[in-house]
């Protein structure tokens, strides 16, 4: 009742709750302790009758678990060891019997928790192992126990300081021996998901086994990850590629083609305060405000939006992403990353406006040129590195800068992709084709071939090289031409198609000594101030052979600089796309199974 008089269901815990329910819980054990039963046992009947409708009692606890730990708990562990006089352990027999009671309280409880696990629940013996090292650790309870029958005088100083270094070993050892029998490379973990949960394997998590949906084109199961508020607007942006305002219909011959599921994992990193284990997953599934928010876009715009929980320490959630794309049997793993212009320092004004911060006055134009932060301290660039280098499906990583205009609703957008040539590049063509089924979607896709400073490139000689005959990697530029030639092909057989996403692509050629300068340049003439301009990229130079490393440094020099963690997670090409104010987002794609560190 007081509760809910206080509204601390629905809001949580106000103050004068708190107030109450803390004198409460005093006025309890000092009940209990008169009447000759430890003071805890008062408490523990108060945290009964605490309601457990909307969280309370978790909230409850991140308000007071900090003064429990930091003020109650040291003093108690202090009167404890005043209490306890080792100098009692001081013969032969008694250290006999002292290492019997450890070796009987450790195998007893091991033993018969192990036992159990392993045959009435099927784990594994490692696991089995885990269960039983985790319920033979000795807790606070036990020394209460003793504390109370060395009050009551049951039990002797000597026996009391027994049980109490029996606690403290098998309390010690709890941790190096489940770590023992239960490394973190072996972990299983649990994806919550909105209608079932899996338990999620790791063995096979890093590159063993043969890849599955490596060979799609058509991505139809797109995995997104959530973990910070500030992704939200990246997640969303990317979610509405799927989508079209201008008809009832989304994609153009709808009778062959349907719009891809989208599958968004909400990443939650575990403390390691009590109050972090309380909080259960499926509650969580359900009141998670982000998810909430996530899915409610979804239905607005008719985007077919599932969504999962993994709850794991920040260490174990590229692994989790993993696992859960492999078994979802997932297409694509979209990464979104929110980055500011704080992030890169400028060396001169540039011409596009989009990558300003989301909220900004009439200097914020020129103060963000000339201001340098270390990006390493506001992103994850290695858990994104992580997911790079041992993702078994295909991986996007989600750059999107023009929040402003996406708020104003100004959904034209046009795609921009330079093809280099490599496995990434070929993926990003096939998925600039797929996004063009949008009929609001249009995009110019440009190959650039380099030349030398001295050599001058004749018309055979072009034909040559669209023919795979003049390279450096014949394996590699074959699938690239062949790639190429397929595209155009289409898009000129079907460009006056109205059903066909060809019709929105433009192809060509660039032929260039500098083809990061030429696509930076191409970028910037194709931008226009009522259009959304994504460039799509491709991560790594992985067999490619137009690329040079003097071209990349020479754009930086002239737009300005970029954190080294910052470049190795997003790749050259978009490196110089970053680094010269580019567009208005920037989508990074890799290939399943070709990372290039």
């Amino acid at each position: 009742m007081l509760a809910t008089s206080t509204g601390s269901i629905d809001n949580g815990p106000s103050v004068l709750f708190m107030t109450i329910a803390v004198l409460i819980a005093f006025s309890s054990a000092l009940v209990t302790n008169i009447s000759g039963v430890h003071g805890i046992f008062g408490a523990f009947l108060m945290g009964l009758i605490i309601p457990r409708e909307g969280n309370l009692g978790t909230s409850m606890l991140e308000k007071l678990e900090d003064m429990v730990e930091i003020i109650f708990l040291p003093f108690y562990f202090a009167l404890l060891g005043m209490s306890t006089n080792l100098g009692f352990l001081n013969d032969g027999i008694t250290w006999v019997y002292t290492i019997l009671i450890i070796f009987a309280a450790f195998v007893s409880k091991f033993g018969s928790c192990a036992i159990a696990a392993k045959y009435t629940a099927d784990f594994s013996w490692r696991e089995s192992g885990a269960i039983g090292s985790f319920m033979s650790c000795k807790g606070l309870v036990e020394l209460i126990v003793l504390d109370v029958g060395l009050s009551a005088g049951i039990l002797t100083p000597r026996v009391y300081a027994m049980f109490v270094l029996e606690a403290l070993v098998l309390t010690y050892i709890t941790t190096p021996l489940a770590i023992r029998l239960y490394p973190p490379e072996i972990h299983k973990g649990i994806v919550f998901g909105s209608t079932t949960f899996r338990n999620v394997t790791s063995d096979d998590s890093h590159g063993s086994g043969t890849l599955r949906n490596t060979t799609v084109v058509s991505k139809r199961r797109i995995t997104v990850v959530l973990d910070k508020v500030e992704h939200l607007p990246a997640v969303m942006a990317f979610t509405q590629l799927f989508r079209s305002r201008s008809s009832s219909t989304p994609y153009r011959s709808m009778q062959k083609r349907v719009a891809p599921s989208i599958e968004a994992l909400r990443l939650i990193e575990i403390s390691e305060r009590a109050c972090a284990v309380m909080k259960s997953p499926d509650t969580l599934l359900k009141t998670d405000h982000l998810l909430a928010i996530l899915k409610m876009f979804g239905r607005l715009h008719a985007i077919p939006i599932t969504t999962a929980i993994d709850i794991a320490t920040y260490d174990s959630h590229a692994d989790s992403v993993i696992d859960y794309a492999y078994n979802r049997g997932s297409d694509l793993i979209v990464l979104p990353w929110l980055l500011l212009p704080a992030n890169i320092s400028h060396r001169q004004t540039v011409p596009n406006e989009s990558f300003l911060p989301l909220a900004h006055d009439g200097a914020g134009k020129a103060a963000a040129a000339n201001v340098t932060v270390n990006l390493s301290a506001r992103i994850h660039p290695r858990f994104l590195q992580s997911i790079f280098e041992h993702a078994r499906a295909d991986v996007a990583l989600f750059l999107d800068r023009n929040i402003e205009n996406s708020a104003q609703g100004n959904f034209n957008l046009h795609l921009f992709l330079p093809f280099f040539g490599g496995p990434d590049d070929r993926l990003a063509l096939d998925f600039v084709a797929q996004l063009c089924e949008n009929d609001e979607i249009s995009a110019t896709v440009v190959r650039f071939i380099r030349k030398s400073q001295n050599e001058t490139i004749s018309m055979t000689q072009t034909t040559e090289l669209n023919h795979g005959s003049a390279v450096e990697n014949p394996e590699s530029d074959t699938a690239d031409v062949m790639a190429w030639k397929y595209h155009t092909s289409r898009s000129a057989s079907l460009s006056m198609s109205s059903d066909s996403s060809f019709s929105h692509i433009a192809m060509k050629e660039c032929i260039t000594t500098l083809p990061l300068h030429a696509a930076v340049r191409e970028a910037h003439i194709i931008k226009q101030p009522s259009t959304r301009l994504l460039i799509v990229v491709g991560r790594t130079k992985h067999l490619q052979v137009n690329m040079d490393s003097k071209d990349l440094s020479d754009l930086i020099a002239e737009h300005g600089d970029l954190d080294e963690e910052v470049k190795k997670t997003i790749g050259d090409i978009a490196a110089a796309f970053v680094a010269a104010n580019s567009g208005d987002g920037v989508l990074v794609l890799q290939k399943a199974g070709f990372y290039l560190d």
